[in-house]
């Protein structure tokens, strides 16, 4: 789903389970094609900084890998931004943050509110110029 607002901001969100499996900030093979759709996308948008978020619901995670949704968030995003980056996005025009649960868009209090929360956003700001 996307979204444009005043024509200066993009915002695109992409369910984790399409890029990641559960627990995990490994690009799986489903989400090759997806995110080549992407970068092929945002490719055209040199005048714009790419700003690619991490976010997770609010059950927590401990493992060695990600002792904190922080840690899975971040590693998401950075992952996706590497990806981006490898085919030809230049580095300089993005950024990649861990948002752990801090900004649900729906209630973790359902299993589909936090799927739907499990997620990487995208948002394409226009450069100001001067």
């Amino acid at each position: 789903m996307y979204e444009l607002r005043n024509g200066k901001k993009i915002f695109v969100n992409i369910p984790a389970r399409n890029l990641f499996k559960p627990g995990s900030a490994d690009l799986t093979k489903q989400a090759i094609p997806v995110l080549n759709k992407l970068a092929k996308a945002f490719a055209k948008f040199t005048a714009y900084q790419i700003n690619i978020a991490g976010h997770t619901d609010d059950n927590p995670i401990s493992t060695a890998r990600f002792p904190s949704n922080w840690e899975l968030s971040s590693g998401r995003a950075t992952a996706v931004l590497r990806f981006f980056a490898d085919k030809g996005i230049d580095p300089l025009l993005m950024t990649a943050t861990g948002r752990s649960d801090l900004f649900p868009l729906y209630s973790n209090s359902t299993k589909l509110g936090r799927s739907k929360n499990r997620r990487v956003e995208f948002v394409l700001e226009k450069e100001k110029k001067g």
